[in-house]
């Protein structure tokens, strides 16, 4: 995406600030020392793919772009250790792994044009992550650039060298706000097999839940994905008219994938299969639905709710109720071992009224609802990350320690 076009999620009014691009990250600390007056700000960009997530940032006075700093810096297929600059590309990164036979599990369907810092940075997963985990599950070592020039290390190259309170996880959905992550190492994961995908359809949220305890409990799939009937428009036929499915995704070696296909039928007698190139649509279908809705130009807003696996059901019918009516069910996606739900929905001039009822009813220290995507004018009528005090505190606390003066991307968090 141009950065000019994804600026629009942030100021539709205002054009781009003045962009710099470093060769490498001498050149970056040189420029941000040269720039080091108290009314800087800087807005850091990868592909610009993620700047509609979070609140509404302040006015900015430079952008700080990654994107030439795009290398695979060193691979070792046999530890399973990858080492990347923050601005090589996914659609590079993932092709390297592949040809390897292995993979990043919050990686797959994710936009081949976004950079490794910027999935990182705003902490996104795949529908692997409730099984395989996320970023902070894959994240080994980083390297940070800080607002006064100087750079930290964390972490490294090899897996177990953590002693002490893991800094690489800190950085793990910050949005750029602790320092600008310039290179980062992850575990990857061996690729075994081909992937099969098994669809069951639903009339209820209630009955999609029993099924999906059993599948995790009998069949530990890859992915099991939430997905309500208008994020499926690749499903088959005999699934067109369900209101919710689940995905269950397999990618296990051949003698481990049959005996699991057997556990799914036996609990799910009406799963459909998916196999391959019709497997790989209806992810490509599923992944290109929900990039459609971050769109800067779609009026579609997004809610990401995390909560127990005992309240999942609850939330669901909520989210139906409160964002349905003559909108009918709301586009969901969400993994059900992560009991996370991203909830799409059409914004309206009550919408901030909805998002707060909501949040009312769920007033529980364990829930967490979240403004995932929103105009700005939604932005500015509602706290976006809906926070409880302490955990305020505590991220006001470590931005004071590691970016005192509020330089990079003030005002996201």
């Amino acid at each position: 995406m141009d950065l000019s076009q994804a600026y629009r999620w942030i100021s539709p009014d205002q054009s781009l600030p003045p962009v710099f691009t470093p060769e490498n990250v001498e050149e970056a600390r040189q420029w941000l020392r040269e720039k080091d007056r108290p009314q800087r700000r800087v807005l850091v960009a990868g592909a610009g793919s993620h700047w509609y997530i979070g609140a509404n940032p302040q006015p900015v006075t430079d952008v700080l772009s990654l994107r030439r700093w795009d290398r695979v810096t060193d691979y070792s297929p046999g530890d399973m250790i990858v080492e990347v600059e923050a601005g090589c590309t996914l659609g590079r990164l993932e092709q390297t792994l592949s040809q390897e036979g292995q993979f990043l599990p919050f990686l797959p369907f994710s936009s081949p044009q976004a950079t490794i810092g910027g999935v990182v940075a705003a902490g996104l997963e795949s529908p692997f992550s409730g099984e395989l985990g996320g970023p902070r599950d894959s994240i080994i070592g980083v390297e940070v650039l800080h607002s006064d020039g100087m750079l930290s290390h964390a972490g490294g190259k090899v897996v177990k060298n953590v002693a002490g309170y893991d800094l690489c996880k800190l950085y793990c959905g910050s949005l750029g706000t602790l320092g600008v992550l310039t290179r980062l190492a992850f575990k990857v994961r061996p690729l075994r097999g081909r992937p099969a995908t098994a669809l069951v359809g639903f009339g209820t949220a209630s009955q999609l839940l029993e099924t999906a305890r059993k599948l995790r409990d009998h069949a530990a799939p890859a992915a099991l994905e939430i997905l309500s009937g208008k994020l499926c428009r690749a499903a088959p036929e005999a699934l067109s008219t369900a209101t919710w499915m689940l995905a269950a995704r397999l990618a296990d070696a051949p003698g481990a994938a049959a005996y699991k296909r057997r556990q799914i039928e036996s609990q799910a007698a009406s799963a459909v299969w998916l196999e391959g190139r019709d497997e790989e649509t209806f992810w490509q279908d599923w992944t290109q639905s929900r990039r459609a809705m971050l769109a800067p130009d779609r009026p579609q807003a997004c809610l990401l709710v995390s909560t127990p696996l005992s309240r999942l059901g609850d939330l669901l019918e909520d989210l139906s109720g409160t964002f349905g009516g003559e909108e009918g069910a709301p586009a969901i996606s969400g993994s059900f071992p992560r009991s996370r739900l991203h909830a799409f929905f059409s914004e309206r001039p009550d919408s901030e009224q909805r998002v707060e009822r909501l949040r009312q009813r769920w007033n529980r220290r364990e829930d967490s609802t979240i403004l995932w995507k929103g105009s700005p004018k939604l932005k500015s009528k509602l706290d976006v990350w809906g926070l409880p005090s302490p955990l305020k505190k505590i991220h006001n606390q470590l931005q004071a320690a590691l970016d005192p003066d509020r330089v990079f991307n003030p005002g996201r968090l």
